[in-house]
């Protein structure tokens, strides 16, 4: 949809593994703030501004993330495709940064958000996998 569109999509160009990062950053941002960084009602406005207008930085909306969630986000969501990350293995090492900084900065007796299952996290997709249970083969 057009809110995740990237810049060079608005401007009729071919979508391409850059964009999709650019697509997944304006995820992120909605995830972690409840909202879409641009928003407004008229779709010629939408499209300048995902082509020339900087998102706002996500700490700014919710003051609780850290600096490099802006980072990451911000360069997901870079105007130019070759300011975001060069391979999703780039993208995978920042995040497991952060996933990293997170866990130790919990309090002691507290897990993580991302370690209280006590179990590795779930993959495939959920037709795959039933409440509560381990994935299965699909």
């Amino acid at each position: 949809t057009m809110e995740y569109m990237s810049p060079e999509q608005t401007r009729g160009e071919d979508a391409t593994p850059a964009s999709d990062q650019y697509a997944l950053g304006v995820l992120f941002f909605e995830m972690l703030t409840g909202r879409l960084p641009f928003r407004v009602r008229q779709r010629k406005q939408l499209l300048t501004m995902h082509q020339s207008v900087r998102p706002p930085v996500p700490s700014e909306v919710r003051k609780d993330l850290p600096p490099q969630v802006d980072r990451i986000i911000g360069r997901l969501m870079a105007k130019d495709p070759a300011d975001r990350y060069k391979s999703t293995n780039d993208l995978t090492e920042e995040l497991l940064s952060l996933l990293e900084r997170a866990r130790s900065l919990a309090p002691q007796g507290e897990p993580s958000a991302a370690s209280r299952t006590g179990s590795p996290p779930r993959r495939g997709p959920p037709a795959c996998r039933g409440p509560h249970t381990r994935p299965r083969r699909c």
